[in-house]
């Protein structure tokens, strides 16, 4: 079974446009109808095929459902039902106008400290209220979000954060539905506890919180451009840095608050979420009025909108068409001719010398009116030159020994021994077009790997003869997101799809 397609209805909801995908599934935009010809728009979850195909995922996917379901909190987004369709369950969620903290943060403008720490107070509030979940019969749950990172938080044009997906969370009293030694969640802001795979409680959750504070505040990843394996060495080795060292600018207090959280041992962590909010809150203040909160909103909005000349709304899929184009020749040795190619190109350079001699000859006579015109003699003809696009090349063969007369006198070579003309390699260009900006074309060959600038939504790139049918392009889009695409010398289109996800290893938190 193939992915929906925009249009389709799922239930009784028509998809618009997709917004973000993972593991599990993919989430898109959808409307439903609603009475007086009115309509809603809500976010719709829906499974991959894979998934839906597998009875222990699809046993994931209702667990999500059955916990999202059960928390009512306007810092957690809300779960509105969940059904199935023939494509498998679906979850319809509210739609939060915005986007994730990773995804603002990377394409809006640096984010000042307080509204930064401030998104955290509002996230840490929904994450309290998972952590407080009680059961049917009123028991705590011991809910474990065990993914709380920016993606999964987001931030509307509201002004407002709030925390989603508890796609891994972990009830205490229920057994995880994964494979064995399977350790779930993203390894950047996994607690020490939980990469050994040890009983995990909220305060796991309290230690991604600080890795997110750390990383508004430092203004980079605290673990990032590094292998896996580096990454969990670190973490389980190594004390994260204090804050300070990246940002002196960071109160005292703030930093100690974060380095806190950050203590492998869970027992020097903050007790709860709605203790580390406080004490957030005790340094940046409590927000007085709607002040704060329009200022956040008019930072989510300067962070949606594009810069120019972009269109007002970038779709989260790019195709990026490749089409040959001209061919564009280079300096150096051409390949060197056939034998019929060879006797034309001698013909030709023969009769370009006869013709260039005559003119020559004609100014002559002319410039000289006392003497009557004669026809040239053939001593006094210069020998006839074979005209060359480019200075000679080295000769790839040894050249051959000036024959002699019977006075041993060397002789000059007939027209039709002089050097032949050497044919240079050319540049296979290909022109593409994307709708989405393109940053940059690694390009990839069996001699090495050089890098071309993008020129945005279109642009060229050229392979060197030794690249052409053999190199790979790497498309890399202004997001960091990347593609690759094997164009072959015979082809003239070929669709490339950006994936809306940026790279693990990108650092969201540079500002650009």
């Amino acid at each position: 079974m193939s992915a929906p397609a925009l249009g389709e209805r799922i239930g009784r909801y028509t998809l618009v446009a997709p917004l973000g995908t993972g593991g599990m599934a993919t989430v898109y935009l959808a409307r439903a109808p609603g009475p007086l010809g009115t309509t809603r728009d809500v976010a719709l979850k829906i499974v991959h095929p894979h998934v839906a195909a597998d009875p222990a995922l699809v046993a994931t996917f209702i667990e999500e459902a059955r916990i999202a379901a059960r928390i009512r909190h306007p810092s957690v987004v809300l779960v509105l039902d969940v059904a199935e369709a023939e494509r498998g369950p679906y979850l319809v969620m509210e739609y939060i106008a915005g986007g994730s903290l990773a995804d603002l943060v990377s394409q809006g403008p640096r984010l000042p400290l307080e509204l930064g720490m401030q998104i955290v107070a509002d996230a840490l509030l929904g994450l309290h209220a998972a952590h407080e979940l009680l059961g049917e019969r009123g028991e705590l749950l011991g809910l474990v979000h065990r993914d709380f990172t920016p993606h999964n938080v987001l931030v509307g044009v509201d002004g407002l954060a709030r925390l989603t997906d508890f796609g891994i969370a972990k009830v205490a009293d229920k057994v995880a539905v994964t494979a064995q030694g399977l350790v779930k969640g993203k390894l950047g802001y996994m607690a020490p506890e939980q990469a050994r795979g040890l009983p995990l409680d909220r305060r796991a959750d309290l230690w991604a919180a600080g890795v997110i504070a750390w990383e508004l505040l430092a203004g980079e990843r605290l673990y990032a451009g590094e292998a896996e394996a580096m990454t969990l060495l670190r973490l389980l080795s190594e004390r994260p840095p204090d804050v300070r060292t990246k940002n002196p600018a960071v109160p005292g207090p703030l930093a100690d608050l974060v380095a806190s959280a950050l203590s492998a041992d869970p027992a020097d962590r903050p007790a709860t979420a709605e203790v580390f909010r406080a004490r957030v809150l005790g340094v940046i203040g409590a927000p007085v009025g709607r002040e704060r909160t329009e200022r956040l909103a008019a930072w989510v909005r300067q962070a949606m909108s594009p810069p120019s000349p972009l269109p007002a709304r970038v779709e989260p899929t790019a195709t990026v068409l490749l089409a040959a184009a001209e061919e564009v020749p280079l300096p150096g040795p051409r390949p060197e001719p056939s034998a019929a190619r060879g006797r034309w190109a001698a013909i030709a350079g023969s009769v370009a010398a006869l013709f260039a001699a005559g003119l020559l000859w004609w100014s002559s006579a002319a410039s000289d009116a006392s003497a009557p015109p004669s026809a040239p003699r053939a001593e006094d003809l210069p020998p006839p030159v074979v005209a060359l696009s480019s200075p000679p090349a080295e000769p790839t063969e040894a050249p051959a020994a000036p024959e002699e007369d019977a006075a041993g006198e060397p002789t000059a070579a007939p027209a039709s021994r002089a050097r032949r003309a050497v044919r240079r390699p050319v540049a296979q260009t290909l022109s593409y077009s994307a709708d989405r900006p393109v940053a940059k074309v690694r390009i990839q060959g069996k001699s090495g790997v050089r890098v071309a600038a993008g020129h945005g939504a279109r642009g060229v790139v050229s392979l060197l003869p030794e690249e052409q049918g053999i190199a790979t392009l790497v498309f890399i889009a202004a997001d960091g997101t990347e593609q690759t695409v094997k164009p072959s010398l015979g082809s003239s289109r070929v669709e490339v799809r950006f994936e809306k996800r940026p790279k693990l290893e990108a650092n969201p938190y540079v500002a650009p």
